[in-house]
Parts: structure tokens; sequence; C-alpha cells
């Protein structure tokens, strides 16, 4: 089989330590949304779980090692060529978080309670382990027509992918 795609996070890194918006840790990066709604994000915290809440509200992307919980919030991709959410770790979205853009997860993603809702699409290369709560995934091309183009995607394999297992509860 052809292995899921990969992403490499330095770019995003890179450009959020440029513009001042890198953190290493939840705490400082949760602050600065507070304020601050454009850009990249970059959150580097592997020791502990990166746990944003409230409503913030992100044009741009949110880069996290390690695991991210989201409860609450929109975040939505400002540039096609950059997914919305990048987790290195697994990702756990509740509490009636919104996104709009590729959200891309290293590991597996569960949805917990509220009305989460992704429009675009979700690429977790463990799945999606558990779907409690009221969670909607609605495809949007726009979103995801140029994923090809991604910024840090290795394109080290010739072959266009497969969906190999599709699931849903």
């Amino acid at each position: 089989p052809i292995p899921p795609p990969k992403i490499d996070k330095a770019p995003y890194k890179d450009a959020a330590q440029a513009a001042g918006s890198y953190f290493d840790n939840a705490n400082d990066a949760e602050d600065y949304l507070d304020v601050h709604t454009e850009g990249i994000i970059f959150v580097e915290d592997i020791d502990h779980e990166t746990h944003l809440t409230n409503s913030n509200t992100l044009l741009g992307t949110l880069a996290a090692t390690g695991n991210l919980r989201l409860s609450g919030g929109t975040y939505t991709t400002a540039d096609v060529s950059r997914p919305a959410i990048l987790v290195e770790g697994d990702l756990e979205i509740a509490g009636g978080t919104v996104i709009n853009g590729l959200v891309y997860v290293g590991g597996s993603t569960t949805f917990g309670a509220g009305n989460n809702i992704i429009n675009g699409t979700l690429i977790s290369i463990d799945g999606a382990t558990d779907l409690s709560g009221n969670t909607t995934i609605n495809f949007k091309e726009e979103y995801v027509a140029n994923w090809q183009d991604l910024e840090g995607l290795d394109k080290s394999s010739s072959a266009p992918p497969k969906i190999l297992t599709w699931g849903e509860e």
C-alpha cells in the first residue's frame, strides 16, 4: 500500500519564529490567541498536551508537536497552501470547535461533546477513534483542491493516494 502523506513542520516553525508566534507551552499560545487572530501559531510542547479552550479565533495555521486538544474556537486557513490545523501527535476536538480547512493529524483523532464541525477535510494517519457528541465533517473542495501543493508536503512518492478504508458511525 501507499503510505499516507507526511508534512514537514519546519516551514511552519520557521515562519512562526520569524513572526513572534512560536511558543514552547500552550498557556503562552492561548494568551497570544486572546489578542492575535491571524498568522501561523506554532506550539512545541512535547512534554504536555497542548489544550486550547474558550472562543479562540484564528485565521491562519495552528501547528503543534505532541498532542493537541481543542475545546471551542474557530480555526480557518488563510492560505490554501497551508492546513488550518497541523498536529504531530493526536488531536481531540470538543466543545463546539469549528475548523475551516485541511486538518492534518500525525496520530489519531477523537471527537468529544459539543457541535464540532470541520469544513474541509481530515487526514488522520491513525484514523478517527471516537466520534461522540455531534460531529459534522463537510468536504469543501476549495480548502483541499490543491492539497498536493501544501507547504512541507513530502512528495517522495509518485503514486497518487488511494482510499484504503472508510468508516462512519
